[in-house]
């Protein structure tokens, strides 16, 4: 804040992380956190964790549909159909990263102790 009390304008950056939350990334954050809340509730397998990564799909693909709309320059004016074929091409992405994430704490925890992690 300044000596009026005024608050300073936020960064250009953050304003764009702000505007990438609320209008794209929400729903992921939303199933992050039910994820986390409702497998510690209940157990992960067998309910929650099928139902959070279908929902966490989900959530990914919405975040692809919109992410053009927030990166107008990057390509272009993309058709309804479009945004559906770029959702649903970009979605197994996160999957696949965190399914190797999880195969390569397997492996170094294997190493590390000599068992098999999970």
């Amino acid at each position: 804040m300044d000596r009026q009390g005024r608050a300073w304008p936020a960064p250009p950056m953050i304003e764009f992380i702000r505007r990438v939350v609320a209008e794209a990334a929400w729903p992921g954050i939303v199933v992050l956190v039910a994820h986390a809340v409702l497998g510690e509730l209940f157990g992960h397998e067998p309910y929650v964790d099928p139902a959070m990564h279908f929902l966490g799909g989900l959530a990914a693909a919405f975040f692809f549909m919109r992410l053009p709309r927030l990166l107008p320059g990057l390509l272009g004016e993309p058709t309804p159909a479009a945004l559906c074929l770029l959702g649903g091409a970009l979605q197994p992405g996160p999957s696949e990263v965190r399914n190797d994430a999880m195969v390569l704490g397997d492996t170094l925890h294997a190493c590390t102790f000599g068992e098999h992690g999970r």
